[in-house]
């Protein structure tokens, strides 16, 4: 029970929010993307979206991070690898709103954001991995708890067969001599 408790608490929601910081992540990636190739404000819907929603899941990991030992230290990474990556996508955004020649200068530059990106991919691989941490100390945690079960229930058996053992030895005997 208290591994289940683990994973339904702890390790599946932690992962869940880390996968969903990467989605919007991706979501600011391409409202940005967007924009610079079209340079219609409306592309950037996913981008504002994503990054109202990236507070969030970035509270929610800061409130999970005592569930494993190197979370607070990926947490500062991510935090560092977003703020770098938004940067930058306001820089892009300022470009395009800059008229055309920052158009040009912020589709010329597109793929500096993909090197961005790619470290900030990174970065969440490590939370991702510290998610898989905290489900595979659960699952191994359940696999103790099964194991000392087995052991306690064969241990049990073995004792009461040995008393069944003992009783058909005696009690028969004792019935014979009764009579």
């Amino acid at each position: 029970t208290k591994a289940n408790q683990r994973f339904i608490k702890q390790a599946g929601p932690f992962f869940a929010v880390t996968e969903d910081l990467s989605v919007e992540m991706l979501n600011e990636e391409t409202g940005v993307r967007g924009y610079v190739i079209t340079g219609d404000p409306r592309t950037l819907g996913p981008y504002t979206q994503g990054e109202k929603y990236v507070k969030v899941e970035l509270a929610k990991i800061a409130e999970d991070q005592s569930f494993d030992p190197k979370i607070p230290a990926h947490l500062t990474e991510m935090r560092r690898e977003v703020a770098s990556l938004q940067s930058f996508f306001d820089d892009e955004i300022a470009l395009v709103r800059s008229g055309p020649a920052g158009m040009r200068r912020a589709q010329a530059r597109i793929l500096v954001g993909k090197a961005h990106f790619d470290h900030l991919r990174s970065a969440a691989g490590a939370l991702i991995a510290d998610a898989g941490s905290v489900i595979k100390r659960s699952h191994q945690e359940q696999r103790s708890t099964l194991i000392n079960w087995f052991v306690f229930l064969g241990a049990a058996g073995l004792a009461a067969l040995a008393i069944a053992v003992g009783l058909l030895l005696r009690v028969p005997r004792r019935f014979y001599k009764l009579f």
